[in-house]
């Protein structure tokens, strides 16, 4: 009988001859989320349109020489994005590509947040697929916005806070510990100081916590606890941001501009899309969330194949809280989405999200169907969904890819720096 040692050395040989498909298909999956990433800033910072990212950058510049947001500096967002861009300009030199490690390093661990919410709710495959859904429709949406440029925009970083905000609210929501919850707020308190639109993720939260702990529960001992956490972990981060806007006098104006002049550019148009080639980057993830609800319900609501069967498939799928919580979210995007003040792509790249997360019940269900059914043609089911998924797909990357690629032709560098220069004089006339 062959020593213990030996069958050791015969079981790696064969698991260093196995290939390790899980690990090239994430190293595919990151190199595809880096191409897209390429692509999508390089066309978004070259676009011909000069508005946000000039006017953001420029405020930021004189921010860091010593002017003040509200007093000097007039706009009617939270504060948040222009002192995150002053920061650089500490040490940078007065030009927009400064920008652009900060705002690429904010979207890459925003694509990272965004494959950890999935791995929570699905497991790690579909996180992965999740992660790379989400690189295309915001950098499609950021880039082909008719209205500004698309780059270094609130949205870019809200990415990575809404996505951790909604990781932890996951993990607070299955019992977890108290400072997930407490997490949970803080980055909701990030999102809030960096543009309005964070208002129907902390909505969705605040109203899907209260129905869980004082309606179905029945527990309001548990919804004080948690409410008190939200609020203290919001407060963490918001706390500084009103003490420095108290301590410079700006605070009644810095409300004043995000309310009072906010508000009546809700009454002006719609931001709801006009038609589906406005939202071409969801055609398929909207897809599979119709699809995936149906089948989560079928499992979760419904039928049932068999105790054994059913009792694994519903350890596997989503709970109906997390389902639930993410339906709510979406139905109060949609809300926002009618009374935003015009038809601007780029605030389909957070609205998104919810979408996204919802659409891996699609591989969920399929993987738990092939599971329970124990289909032998499992993996030709599969690959049949990608090549229907990759086929109505490619319509965004066709839009992305040609675009950046003629944007950066024609980017001139010096009519670039031109006009930051020019919108740093307009800048340099409001302080005065």
């Amino acid at each position: 009988m062959p020593a213990r040692n030996e069958w050791h050395g015969s079981d790696t040989a064969v698991r260093r001859q196995r290939p390790p498909w899980p690990t090239f298909a994430a190293a595919a999956a990151v190199l595809i989320i880096l191409i897209i990433h390429a692509f999508g800033r390089t066309g978004a910072f070259c676009s011909p349109i000069h508005a946000d990212s000039f006017a953001f950058s420029s405020f930021a510049c004189r921010i860091a020489r010593g002017a003040v947001l509200y007093r000097d500096l007039h706009i009617d967002k939270p504060p948040g994005l222009l002192w995150l861009n002053a920061v650089v300009y500490l040490w940078a030199p007065q030009a927009r590509w400064p920008l652009i490690p900060m705002e690429s390093l904010a979207l890459l661990l925003g694509y990272f947040a965004v494959y950890k919410v999935g791995r929570e709710l699905y497991g790690r495959p579909i996180g992965i697929v999740l992660a790379v859904v989400t690189a295309l429709a915001v950098n499609v949406f950021l880039l082909t916005d008719y209205t500004v440029e698309g780059f270094n925009l609130a949205e870019s970083y809200m990415v990575l806070t809404a996505s951790a905000a909604t990781l932890y609210y996951i993990r607070a929501h299955s019992a977890g510990p108290p400072r997930a919850m407490a997490l949970t707020g803080a980055f909701l308190g990030l999102s809030l100081a960096l543009k309005q639109t964070a208002l129907p993720l902390l909505v969705a939260v605040v109203l899907h916590r209260s129905l869980s702990d004082l309606i179905i529960a029945r527990d309001p001992r548990a919804w004080a606890r948690n409410v008190a956490a939200l609020g203290a972990g919001s407060g963490a981060v918001l706390a500084p941001v009103v003490a420095i806007l108290a301590v410079q006098g700006v605070l009644g104006a810095a409300v004043e501009s995000m309310t009072v002049r906010a508000l009546p550019l809700l009454q002006q148009m719609t931001g709801w899309p006009a038609g589906w080639v406005d939202v071409l980057p969801l055609w398929v993830p909207l897809a599979w969330c119709a699809i995936g609800l149906i089948g989560w319900c079928r499992y979760g609501l419904g039928v049932r194949p068999g105790r054994a069967a059913h009792a694994a498939v519903k350890r596997r799928l989503p709970s109906a809280a997390n389902v639930s919580f993410l339906l709510l979210w979406v139905i109060l995007e949609c809300v926002m989405l009618v009374h935003l003040p015009r038809r601007s792509f780029h605030y389909y790249a957070l609205s998104s999200l919810p979408v996204i997360f919802l659409s891996g019940l699609f591989w969920a269900v399929l993987q738990q169907e092939l599971t329970v059914t124990k289909a032998r043609s499992a993996q030709y089911v599969v690959a049949a969904a990608a090549i229907w998924s990759a086929a109505f797909v490619r319509p965004a990357v066709d839009l992305l890819v040609p675009t950046a690629i003629a944007r950066y032709r024609t980017y001139d560098a010096e009519a670039d720096q031109s006009f930051f220069d020019e919108s740093l004089t307009h800048a340099n006339a409001i302080v005065g």
